[in-house]
C-alpha cells in the first residue's frame, strides 16, 4: 500500500498514452478523477491535450485541511437544503418559522435530543447513561452528500421532516410515554410505521433503523449501526492518506476534530470526521502529488454551488493554480455538474459550455468566471412558494397548543393512516382516537 498514490497512477495514465502511441492525452475528471487529471497536468504539461475537472478536490493536499474541507461542504450543502425545502424541488414542506430558519430549527430539534431525560437510558449491564443517537438523524444527510441526484436529497429532506416532527411530539408527551415511543424506535428493526412520514427506506434503499435491537438496553451499544463513525480502511483510504501530507497522533487528530465544532455545525462536523481522522493517523509516510499549479494547460474548472463532497472553494483554487483555464460555476446542489432533475435547463446551460470546448477541440473555452443561473422556471416557483409561506405559514413549533396539534393531527393521519397507530391511545391529541378523522 506504499505505491498507491495519485502521482503514480498519473504515471500509470501517461504510460497508457504511450501505449497507444498518441503524442497527446485529453482528461476529463469527476471527484477524485479531478486529482487525478490536474496531477497528470502537473507531472506531463506537454502531453496534456483537453482538459476539464468537475468536482474538483481539496487543493492544498493535507489531512487537516481535508478534514475542515468536508466540513466545509457540508456545511454549505446542509444549509441549502434545509433553507429550499417547501419550494418547487421536491414535495418536501417547511421546517422553522418566521421567526427560526430551517438549520436553526434542525439544530435546536438535535440539541433537544442531546439534553432532554426522555431520550436518556439507563442500561442494566453496563451501568452508564444510553442516549438516543443523534448521528442517526446527521447520517441522512451525509449518506447523500456525494450524489448528484436530486431525486434523493428531496426524500432525505422529507425523512427529516419527519424526524424532526416526531422529536416535538415526543418533548410534548408525559414522560413514561415518551420513553416508551422512543424505546420502540431505537429498538426497531424497521421504524417505516414507528415514525409517522418516514419512508419504508432510505434513498440508498436501506431500511431505516436506530440500533435494529433491543441489545442496546442492557450494554448501551448500538452494535449495528452503520451510521456510527467508527475508524477503518475504505477502497480509497490508502491513496488519499499518502497523497495529503500531515500526520497526527489520536489525542491530535481528536484536538483538530473538537475546533471544527467551534466553527461548524454538529452535522458538518459528523460528515468531516467519517474519514478524516482515518487519514491523520495513517501509518505510511505521505507521497504527496500536485494538483495542478502549471501556467501552460487550458482547459475547464468547473463545479456545483453546493456541493457536498467537494465545496466550491476547491474551483477557485484550482482555477488560481491553472492561469490559463476557464472556472464555470453551477448555482445548484449535488456532487459534481452531472445532472439535476429539479432544473434540467439550468444545468444543461453549464454542460453545454463543456460540450462546445470538446466540440472544437479546445478552440472555443468558456468566459473565464460564467456562472450557469437557476433556470427561470425554478425562480418563479421559488418565488411563489415563498408568497404561499407568508401567506399561509405553517411553522413546527415545539410549543404547539393541544388544539394546534390535534388539528396537525388530523392532516397528517389524512395522508398517512399510520399517524393513528402512533397518536391513538396516547394523551398527546384525543381527536385522533375519532372514528371520523382515523378510519
Amino acid at each position: 500500500l506504499d505505491y498507491v498514490g495519485t502521482h503514480l497512477l498519473a504515471r500509470d495514465i501517461d504510460r497508457l498514452r504511450e501505449s497507444f502511441g498518441a503524442e497527446k492525452l485529453s482528461c476529463y475528471g469527476f471527484s477524485y478523477g479531478t486529482a487525478v487529471c490536474s496531477t497528470y497536468a502537473a507531472q506531463f504539461p506537454d502531453k496534456l491535450d483537453l482538459f476539464v475537472v468537475n468536482g474538483n478536490v481539496d487543493h492544498p493536499g493535507t489531512t487537516d485541511t481535508y478534514q475542515t474541507n468536508v466540513a466545509d461542504a457540508f456545511n454549505q450543502l446542509g444549509t441549502k437544503l434545509l433553507k429550499i425545502c417547501n419550494n418547487a424541488y421536491g414535495n418536501s414542506t417547511c421546517l422553522g418559522s418566521r421567526d427560526e430558519s430551517p438549520a436553526e430549527h434542525f439544530e435546536r430539534t438535535t440539541n433537544e435530543i442531546r439534553t432532554n431525560p426522555k431520550f436518556r437510558f439507563n442500561t442494566t449491564e453496563s451501568k452508564e447513561v444510553f442516549k438516543f443517537p443523534v448521528g442517526f438523524i446527521y447520517h441522512m444527510f451525509s449518506s447523500v452528500r456525494s450524489t448528484p441526484d436530486s431525486a434523493k436529497w428531496i426524500e432525505t429532506l422529507d425523512a427529516i421532516k419527519a424526524m424532526v416532527k416526531w422529536v416535538s411530539d415526543i418533548v410534548l408527551l408525559p414522560f413514561d410515554d415518551a420513553q416508551w415511543w422512543v424505546e420502540k424506535a431505537i429498538s426497531a428493526e424497521n421504524l417505516y410505521g414507528v415514525i409517522p412520514g418516514l419512508p419504508a427506506t432510505d434513498p440508498l434503499g436501506q431500511k431505516y433503523s436506530i440500533c435494529g435491537n433491543a441489545d442496546w438496553h442492557a450494554t448501551g451499544i448500538c452494535k449495528q449501526s452503520h451510521y456510527i463513525n467508527r475508524l477503518y480502511m475504505g477502497a480509497t483510504t490508502a491513496i488519499n492518506s499518502l497523497d495529503y501530507a500531515n500526520r497526527f497522533s489520536w489525542l491530535q487528530a481528536a484536538q483538530l476534530t473538537e475546533f471544527l465544532g467551534q466553527k461548524y455545525p454538529p452535522f458538518a462536523v459528523y460528515s468531516a470526521i467519517s474519514d478524516g481522522p482515518t487519514y491523520m493517523m495513517y501509518p505510511r509516510e505521505p507521497t504527496p502529488c500536485v494538483y495542478g499549479f502549471r501556467d501552460g494547460p487550458k482547459g475547464i474548472v468547473i463545479n456545483s454551488l453546493y456541493d457536498g463532497a467537494t465545496p466550491y472553494i476547491n474551483a477557485k483554487t484550482m482555477r488560481e493554480g491553472m492561469s490559463s483555464t476557464a472556472l464555470v460555476t453551477w448555482q445548484g446542489i449535488g456532487h459534481c455538474v452531472a445532472s439535476a432533475t429539479y432544473d434540467k435547463e439550468g444545468v444543461d446551460k453549464c454542460l453545454r459550455k463543456v460540450d462546445t470546448y470538446f466540440k472544437t477541440h479546445g478552440a472555443t473555452l468558456p468566459i473565464d468566471g460564467f456562472t450557469c443561473r437557476n433556470s427561470k422556471q425554478i425562480l418563479s416557483l421559488e418565488e411563489q412558494a415563498h408568497e404561499n409561506y407568508e401567506a399561509n405559514p405553517t411553522p413546527e413549533n415545539l410549543l404547539l397548543s393541544h388544539q394546534d396539534l390535534c388539528q396537525s393531527c388530523k392532516s397528517l393521519a389524512e395522508k398517512d393512516p399510520t399517524v393513528c397507530e402512533w397518536y391513538s391511545g396516547t394523551n398527546l391529541c384525543r381527536d385522533c382516537d375519532r372514528p371520523d378523522i382515523c378510519k
